[in-house]
């Protein structure tokens, strides 16, 4: 009604948006006379009865209601001669009723809270009752002119400051809302408005002096520099935030990088490794000869010298494997049940069990035990593996490694998979010759076998056993 009739007069509507938000639940609403307060308060109150009564109410499509039990008002003159009642006496009769019957579901309306009476005892006890009301965890709206109120809302959680804007040019108020500082009266500036005059107004401020006016400014001011200061501090958080973000990506860009480093440091080592390893048969040609010469000194310290190399090698090795792969371990834990695959590749596998610092693994169905340390997290595959019934017990352990796999029974490609990660294993715990036994049949499978190694540059040579001890129906791998 009210944009109807100011459009046809052509004056502006101003809208209010009320919000409260965190813990926030009683709003003490101050400023200037005729400056909105009572339309403000009334207006809630309507638009709640209509909300819960199920009428549609004129508000911005994304408004949130909450839905309250009970709803107390208290605004106008109840003064009664009947009931021997005077304004203030009757406030009083409603306020005790309203902190008697309040709840958590109860929404408090209280136009010029406290009014009535002597202003400094009125206001007095109206912060005693805003104090009890707030204990009660209600929600509401107040509306005042005294200074304490708006102090004591300043000082406690659960209120906050509201006021109707005032334009300090025009003199006049903008009926604008604005939650988070209180408003001044400005009692003399509307006095002074209304055409009073100035001997009598300048008696009035003698009268109640300069203190009464300053600490209402104060407030004001307190309120706008507390309003800032959040705003500040939010923004300090969020560049906070974000510098941590920053930094936790450097943290995390400068590990990668270590890692890299030292994986690159990992493959020379490897090479070098391989290297001495392809080294090794001349080495004992030439010890065989040493010996052969009766030069065992010669013959046991060449002997030595290549130990000694190869397990420095070998040391530095496992120092950069522990230090790349490791705090993958460390910062994501392997369990039983995930999918897992060997740092130097090959098939998906799933934990079946872990026991210390080794784990039982299944690809497919091949059944084998691996250190935790040479696995790595890997997503699931299309289909998951499925546990197999053949069993071979790989070992990365060099010492507990056996080089023999059986083939036999299983599909070509089930067996080129199974064959993969026996030969991985077979690299990692430095092995030098590979037995597998496929069987003789129509010799695909011996000749998948034999294509399959050939992508192994470790792979030096590929032979089948003698005749008695299985022909062509075993091939022999040595690697280097």
């Amino acid at each position: 009604m009210l944009l109807l009739k100011n459009k046809e007069e052509g004056k502006k509507t101003v809208p209010f948006s009320l919000t409260l938000l965190n813990n926030n639940r009683i709003l003490v609403l101050s400023g200037p006379n005729a400056g909105g307060k009572s339309i403000c308060l009334k207006s809630l109150g309507l638009l709640q009865l209509m909300m819960q009564s199920g009428m549609l109410i004129p508000v911005h499509e994304t408004t949130e209601m909450g839905v309250f039990e009970r709803l107390f008002i208290d605004f106008g003159d109840q003064q009664s001669l009947e009931d021997e009642l005077s304004t203030y006496s009757s406030r009083l009769k409603n306020a005790k009723y309203f902190l008697e019957n309040a709840t958590e579901k109860t929404l408090l309306l209280i136009d010029e809270f406290g009014s009535g009476t002597d202003p400094k005892i009125g206001g007095a006890i109206a912060e005693a009752m805003l104090k009890e009301l707030n204990q009660k965890k209600v929600f509401g709206l107040v509306t005042t002119h005294y200074s304490n109120l708006k102090m004591f809302a300043y000082n406690h959680k659960g209120i906050v400051n509201g006021c109707m804007t005032f334009d300090k040019d025009t003199l006049s108020p903008t009926y604008e809302l604005t939650i988070g500082r209180p408003g001044s009266s400005y009692a003399y500036e509307i006095a002074e408005k209304t055409g009073l005059s100035k001997q009598l107004l300048n008696y009035a401020k003698n009268k109640t002096g300069k203190n009464e006016k300053a600490v209402d400014q104060l407030l004001v001011d307190l309120q706008k520099e507390k309003q800032e200061l959040t705003e500040k501090l939010e923004g300090i958080e969020k560049h906070q935030k974000n510098l941590d973000r920053l930094i936790k990506n450097y943290n995390q860009m400068s590990e990668d990088l270590s890692i890299r480093r030292k994986k690159l440091r990992l493959d020379i080592k490897q090479q070098e490794l391989q290297e001495t390893s392809r080294s090794n048969k001349e080495m004992e040609r030439i010890v065989k000869e040493l010996k052969e010469e009766k030069n065992l000194e010669k013959a046991k310290e060449a002997l030595a010298n290549a130990k000694s190399k190869r397990k420095e090698l070998t040391n530095n090795v496992d120092k950069l494997h522990g230090e790349v792969f490791t705090k993958q371990i460390i910062k994501e834990p392997i369990k039983e049940g995930d999918f897992v695959r060997l740092h130097t590749g090959g098939e998906i596998a799933i934990v079946e069990s872990i026991n210390k610092k080794k784990a039982t693994i299944i690809v497919n169905n091949l059944r084998m035990t691996a250190k935790l340390s040479d696995l790595v997290h890997s997503k699931p595959p299309v289909t998951a593996p499925i546990k197999g019934k053949i069993t071979t017990d790989t070992r990365s352990d060099q010492s507990k490694f056996i080089n023999k796999i059986d083939l036999r029974g299983m599909r070509k490609e089930e067996a080129l998979k199974t064959l993969e990660l026996f030969v991985d294993e077979a690299l990692m715990a430095n092995g030098s010759s590979l037995k597998i036994v496929h069987g003789k049949g129509d010799g695909v499978l011996r000749k998948a076998v034999k294509q399959k190694l050939r992508e192994y540059s470790a792979v030096s040579s590929i032979a089948h056993e003698p005749a008695e001890l299985g022909g062509d129906g075993v091939t022999i791998a040595e690697l280097t």
